[in-house]
């Protein structure tokens, strides 16, 4: 089980870092939230089975949501980033983790322009 508060870093934000704290738990998954003055976020951590294809996979699911609130001058600002990893039986979890290592590390490198719109 993961911690009851857990610690997000965003480099430029006004607060950072942010103690997110877990408000709900259930058999499958966590919700944890950060809120002030002038903004919120929530992660929600998810774990489900699914089948593809008549292959079962493990599905884990990470979705934050960060909320700048409006103000009289300026509307709310939203953004959300999701994270999903899958994977069939006796694939492994070390493997699993391995290659999503690999993906976000190339990913890092290619954000800048992914969020821009280049592909």
């Amino acid at each position: 089980m993961l911690a009851n508060t857990l610690t997000l870093t965003v480099a430029g934000a006004t607060n950072s870092p942010f103690t997110l704290t877990r408000v709900n738990q259930d058999n499958y998954g966590s919700e944890y939230t950060y809120a002030d003055s002038i903004q919120s976020i929530v992660l929600k951590i998810r774990q489900s089975k699914e089948v593809v294809n008549g292959l079962p996979f493990n599905r884990h699911n990470a979705t934050i949501e960060h909320i700048v609130f409006a103000t009289p001058t300026v509307l709310e600002k939203r953004s959300t980033s999701t994270i999903t990893l899958r994977d069939s039986q006796g694939y492994g979890p070390s493997s699993v983790l391995a290659f999503w290592v690999g993906f976000n590390t190339l990913f890092l490198t290619l954000d800048d322009g992914i969020v821009v719109g280049d592909n």
